[in-house]
């Protein structure tokens, strides 16, 4: 049962990640055009530490973008 909720853990963390970087993203284009988006400055402004940003996007901002 505990590897249950350990894997529902797992996934509702993954799902909050994704809307954290995603609704980050979309505040940043309201001022810059998506190219000019850096990864850094994506990482900073949603709080994501930048390992977790790369385990869900290995190809950094451009990969996300192109999502």
């Amino acid at each position: 049962m505990s590897d249950k909720m350990d894997i529902e853990d797992r996934n509702h963390a993954y799902r909050r990640t994704e809307e954290t970087l995603w609704n980050t993203l979309l505040k940043l284009i309201k001022t810059k055009l998506p190219e000019n988006i850096k990864a850094k400055e994506l990482i900073r402004e949603s709080g994501i530490n930048q390992s977790t940003f790369y385990s869900h996007y290995p190809g950094g901002i451009k990969e996300m973008i192109d999502a």
